[in-house]
């Protein structure tokens, strides 16, 4: 069992725990979690987890830059012999490309999950899959643009090259060196010496030549050509035997046959093998996916109840419905910090959309509504109408602001709209009676105080 200890802030990693839980055997949740990056290491050495799962957008940070402030921890922890085994993932919502991406991977940081782009969603089912299996360099490898190499085939190419190497120097020997020498012993052997001299009795006894069968043995490389027995009177009867000889050993050179029963009794093993193992295959798939289907609560049953951020979890590609759901659900008090924790599930516009203004981004929320294509933001709920309209006020732009709240009728909004735009008006007259020079020291200090506590209202509005 691999402990996991929880690099984010409290909220998020209640909702995460009981998920690694339920859908792995082999990980375990530490209770504590880590909430600021400046404690990781701290928590490193009393924890000793197997695992750190960090999110960068859900822990806090000690200074502006906070890339290079996480960027010098997990540095310090892969160059510390007592936490280089430690395996780091990160999950950011960054786009794949991304400079710092790669510069997490050169830390050799095992897993780094960023939303698909399908959607903008990360799943986080599949997350802890890839967790309970061990780290491997598939894993990030598109982030450090790299390409596996294809060992196999030029392994295998240098092996039969060094083979028809050898084969070269084992086929040319023989003919240059070895037979010569055989050619020049053949004679000063004993059992040529006898060969010859058979010939010469044969020639004095009778005019017709008798051939003679020679001792020496076949070579098994070629194929030999044996002489068939002479009826003769000096034709003895050992020499019929020793033709025979050549002829046994040519036989046990042949390849023995296979009977087709046989044959046929092996191809029907195979088959049957292959059945069986496509059976058990099938077998380990659907039990997985039952189990799976049992861990996962249903979508509806989590809605019903309220569940926003884990309906947004477990179902990722419903995120931006379960963000609808949320902001018209007037029984949740907190939409500020269930849209920040559905924004780390799915990067979508509308989501983006949300988080941006809850976070007082508000030039952020008019960007992304100008540059979306998102049905949700084209056609705008009232909810999204309203946080449009209050952006476009606090950036200044009072007729969009009006124009975009009109069709709410909403007379607190206006009230607020209306009010903005005179504190505008009555600060862009005084500026411009101090842009002329027209006024004195102190006529100049009363509109400077005025203009300051004209802003002041205005960011109270």
């Amino acid at each position: 069992m691999k402990k996991v200890l929880l690099a984010m802030d409290e909220g998020i990693a209640s909702k995460l725990a009981p998920m690694f839980e339920e859908n792995s055997q082999s990980l375990k949740v530490i209770p504590q979690c880590v909430p600021y990056c400046r404690s990781i290491i701290q928590s490193l050495s009393r924890f000793k987890p197997d695992i750190l799962f960090l999110s960068m957008k859900r822990i806090k940070y000690d200074t502006k830059d906070s890339q290079q402030e996480l960027f010098n921890t997990i540095y310090k922890i892969k160059t510390d012999l007592e936490f280089s085994q430690v395996r780091i993932a990160v999950q950011a919502s960054l786009p794949k490309n991304d400079p710092f991406l790669r510069e997490l991977a050169k830390l050799q940081v095992e897993d780094i999950f960023i939303p698909d782009g399908n959607g903008g969603s990360i799943n986080m089912l599949n997350v802890i899959k890839q967790l309970s299996k061990p780290a491997n360099l598939k894993n990030i490898d598109r982030f450090l643009a790299i390409k596996a190499p294809n060992l196999h085939k030029n392994e295998i190419l240098g092996k039969e090259d060094h083979i028809q190497n050898d084969n070269e120097i084992k086929v040319e020997s023989p003919k240059k060196k070895t037979k010569p020498i055989e050619e020049k012993n053949e004679e000063r052997s004993p059992k040529n010496k006898r060969r010859i001299k058979l010939e010469r009795t044969a020639k004095t006894n009778q005019s017709k030549p008798v051939k003679i069968i020679s001792k020496t043995k076949p070579s098994p490389q070629k194929k030999v050509s044996i002489p068939r027995p002479i009826k003769s009177e000096h034709t003895s009867k050992v020499e019929v035997e020793k033709n025979s000889v050549p002829e046994k050993k040519i036989k046990k050179v042949q390849k023995p046959h296979i009977s087709h029963s046989k044959k046929n009794l092996t191809q029907k093993h195979i088959i049957v093998i292959c059945i069986l193992l496509a059976v058990c295959f099938v077998s380990a798939y659907i039990f997985h996916l039952s189990r799976s289907a049992i861990n996962t609560p249903p979508y509806t049953s989590l809605i019903n109840h309220g569940k926003y951020v884990q309906a947004a979890t477990y179902y990722p590609s419903k995120a931006v419905e379960v963000e609808n759901k949320m902001l018209n659900d007037s029984n949740v008090k907190d939409k500020a910090t269930n849209t920040s924790e559905i924004a780390d599930i799915s990067d979508a516009d509308p989501i983006k959309f949300d988080d941006a203004y809850f976070n007082g981004n508000f030039n952020k929320v008019v960007t992304i509504y100008e540059d979306s294509n998102n049905q949700y933001l084209l056609k705008l709920s009232n909810a999204r109408r309203t946080m449009l309209a209050y952006s476009y006020m606090k950036t200044g732009d009072v007729q969009d602001a009006k124009e975009v709240a009109k069709p709410l009728n909403n007379q607190q909004l206006n009230d607020k709209i209306n009010a903005y735009e005179k504190f505008q008006k009555a600060n862009s007259i005084l500026q411009d009676k101090l842009k002329s020079g027209q006024l004195n020291d102190s006529d100049r200090q009363k509109a400077q105080h005025e203009i300051q506590k004209n802003k002041l209202a205005m960011k109270q509005l």
